[in-house]
């Protein structure tokens, strides 16, 4: 008897854990399932559950000048931006990694801080900085922006793969003559390379979505998809947002998919 209330009670428990878990992800999945069925309206205005099917907003989206410059725009910052953040961020972690000295932690903390900061306190610093440099509105300030604030996530997921390296690999090389810069490019790199891709498809998601900095330095000729995106829900709000919001959202699933692989094979935390 008193095995039997023991089993009906896991039971139950099991029960009310799924129902937890499963209410938890409706929570989160909601607002992307509203926002994909939106985006299919045939209406002029998102409607919830769509009055019908339709692609005109995709249509309307890559007909759009305006729509069509901010995504180059987007595309002429990452393609720039990512590369570079991945090649400082490697370096940084790197460095600390090898090198030994009072204030590394604070160095660390230094390269960790654009995460940990306001993100409108940093969006304010950049707007300060574009103006008195007088490159407001420019490429060149929306790339540096974008750098600072993906810089964090390359150098964590690198500096995650460099910890559980074996250090003996790099003894031996050195051991067998090898310059520092050759110990690095054909020794170190090849063994974190899953961090370094790693760290570059953070970087291009948080590039893809940066908002808070493009905001106060972007100018008409160098406006993103999400200042874009911003602009337009002020004026009007037609499923055309919605739209790009599908294109995010697959465009981070296949990045975060390649991730999880990535993981997979290496077996270490990306971050």
């Amino acid at each position: 008897m008193v095995r039997q209330k023991h089993i009906q009670s896991n039971v139950g428990l099991r029960i009310l854990f799924w129902v937890i878990t499963g209410l938890i992800f409706a929570f989160l999945l909601l607002p992307t399932v509203i926002i994909i069925l939106s985006a299919f309206s045939p209406t002029e205005y998102a409607t919830f559950p769509p009055q019908g099917f339709s692609v005109k907003w995709f249509r309307s989206l890559f007909t759009s000048p305006t729509w069509m410059a901010a995504i180059a725009n987007s595309l002429k910052i990452l393609v720039i931006a990512v590369p570079l953040v991945t090649i400082l961020g490697t370096l940084a972690a790197y460095g600390l990694y090898v090198a030994n000295f009072r204030g590394k932690s604070l160095l660390q903390t230094l390269i960790l801080s654009p995460i940990m900061m306001p993100a409108i306190i940093l969006g304010i610093s950049f707007l300060y900085l574009a103006t008195s440099t007088g490159l407001l509105g420019t490429y060149t300030i929306m790339i540096a922006g974008h750098i600072i604030v993906a810089l964090p996530y390359v150098f964590r997921s690198v500096t995650n793969v460099l910890v559980g390296l074996d250090p003996n690999i790099q003894r031996a090389s050195t051991i067998l003559g090898a310059s520092p810069w050759h110990t690095f490019s054909h020794v170190i790199v090849p063994n974190i390379k899953s961090g370094i891709l790693s760290g570059a498809i953070f970087a291009a998601i948080t590039s893809l979505g940066e908002v808070s900095i493009s905001l106060l330095v972007s100018s008409a000729t160098t406006t993103t998809v999400p200042v874009q995106t911003m602009t337009y829900i002020d004026q009007t709000f037609d499923p055309s947002v919605n739209a790009v919001a599908v294109i995010f959202i697959l465009v981070a699933v296949i990045l975060i998919a390649i991730l999880e692989k990535l993981a997979q094979k290496s077996n270490t935390e990306v971050f």
